[in-house]
């Protein structure tokens, strides 16, 4: 700039450097716009996984997880914490199937001995009656009798009665 009348004045441009201008302008908002839209896909990467398999995740085909990769981000820290999540509720699903089949197994295992003990019981009071029936009964059915009553007894041990 020069000072005086004939000079150029701030904020005038002339064409030929104002093309010259664009030409660099261009190719460099080309490439500023490429790295930035490839730092943030590789940015935005993990969400998008973390998305994806959220939408997935089937509880009864547990050991989906996230693949995390790249620097620390929030976007990394979320796939993290995810998969920690994952952990922590496949971790709890098993205990809590581990819980249920106890608990069925001994409900099983308390039945089993409320059946068996009513059982012994029911076989006892059946040896007690033929033994009153025999002592009343004629002698031609004695035998028949004693056989039934054997049968009783050997049911009852073979019970643990």
């Amino acid at each position: 700039m020069r000072a005086g009348g004939g000079g150029l004045l701030a904020g005038t441009f002339h064409s030929p450097v104002a093309l010259k201008e664009l030409g660099i302008f261009l190719p460099a908002l080309a490439v500023m716009l490429a790295a930035n839209l490839m730092l943030t896909r590789r940015i935005v990467a993990p969400v998008e996984e973390l998305v994806a398999l959220m939408r997935r995740v089937d509880p009864l085909h547990p050991g989906a997880r996230v693949i995390v990769r790249g620097g620390p981000s929030e976007a990394v820290e979320l796939a993290q914490a995810f998969n920690e999540m994952l952990d922590r509720l496949e971790h709890e699903r098993e205990e809590s199937i581990r819980r249920a089949l106890q608990a069925q197994e001994s409900e099983r295992l308390r039945v089993a001995q409320e059946l068996h003990d009513e059982i012994g019981q029911n076989l006892t009071a059946a040896l007690l009656q033929l033994a009153r029936v025999r002592k009343r009964a004629p002698a031609e059915l004695q035998m028949e009798l004693t056989e039934a009553a054997e049968t009783v007894r050997e049911n009852s041990t073979s019970c643990g009665a």
